[in-house]
């Protein structure tokens, strides 16, 4: 992942495979909101970081962006999260200027749920708190893109 910068599904799933195996770790399948492991709201947070820049963006130009922070920062993040969140916290803050004012107060309570939970930042992530930072970043990222149901009653 850190070498040719190709995060998918069945890298994550290799990780979640070899966390749950060797390391005796109870993995969900879903977005863990109880999980307060410090990697796995780190990837939770990077991911929330990478979809206000999307939509930040896309608000701005009305396109799509083809590079995200994700593609220059992620195994940086992934590995020394204190010397890259500081930089990314400070760059989402022109992205969210070009957000939809609910949109933005959306972020801004989803990160502050976020780092309510956390304790701290660590220098450096060993092999295992990447695996657990990038199971954070992919459970985040599909529950930021799946639909919100709305239950409904009818009698």
């Amino acid at each position: 992942i850190r070498a040719d910068r190709t995060v998918n599904y069945f890298r994550a799933a290799i990780i979640k495979g070899t966390l749950t195996r060797n390391h005796k770790l109870k993995i969900t399948t879903m977005l863990d909101t109880n999980n307060h492991d410090s990697a796995y709201l780190l990837g939770r947070l990077f991911a929330t970081l990478e979809k206000i820049e999307e939509e930040g963006h896309y608000a701005q130009t009305n396109s799509k962006r083809e590079n995200t922070i994700r593609d220059k920062y992620f195994s940086s993040a992934c590995a020394t999260p204190a010397a890259v969140f500081p930089r990314l916290e400070t760059l989402s803050t022109h992205h969210r200027r070009h957000l939809h004012p609910g949109r933005k107060t959306q972020f801004d309570q989803l990160i502050a749920e976020i780092k309510w939970q956390q304790t701290g930042t660590k220098n450096c992530h060993t092999l295992k708190e990447q695996g657990i930072f990038i199971l954070g970043y992919y459970h985040q990222r599909k529950e930021l893109f799946s639909k919100k149901e709305t239950s409904t009653n009818s009698e």
